[in-house]
């Protein structure tokens, strides 16, 4: 009677934790196309942070502080700025801004979650700095990874 109790557990369990990555990748999935659009227009641009200007919670801009502190529109489409704000909408966490650097291209916010493209193809090494933040790495598709910082789900 342990044995099947014990085994009825584990299968619960793998199939809430599975039942659940199948929601994140739906997630991911409803967007892909605006996700793909936006990292092809951060290809283009310099490592750095780029920040949007939002008003009535809908994006109107992209922009970038120089080393002045002056705020830098940088220059996005229609279709690129629409598709942000798709992004916005279709996950659940904080979609603020848009990290370059020389491995990633991160799309993140405030909160426990990012959605991050690597450029060569490799697991991203950390969360958003190289602080020592503890965060599991999920594969969503080619490329493409959804990391999540240790203690804010029970169930990732």
């Amino acid at each position: 009677m342990k044995q099947f109790v014990s085994l009825f557990l584990l299968i619960f369990l793998v199939c809430l934790v599975g039942c659940n990555h199948k929601e994140i990748d739906e997630r991911f999935e409803k967007c892909r196309e605006q996700f793909c659009t936006v990292k092809d227009r951060s290809l283009a641009l310099e490592n750095g942070d780029y920040d949007f200007r939002i008003e009535n919670q809908k994006v109107l801009a992209v922009f970038q502080f120089s080393n002045d502190n002056q705020k830098t529109i940088i220059d996005f489409s229609e279709l690129e700025i629409t598709c942000i704000n798709i992004i916005r909408e279709s996950i659940s966490t904080d979609f603020s801004f848009i990290r370059v650097t020389d491995e990633a291209i991160f799309f993140g916010g405030i909160g426990s979650e990012i959605y991050v493209y690597s450029k060569n193809g490799k697991s991203p090494e950390y969360f958003l700095d190289v602080e020592d933040k503890r965060f599991k790495t999920y594969e969503i598709d080619l490329g493409w990874y959804r990391l999540l910082r240790e203690g804010y789900y029970l169930f990732p």
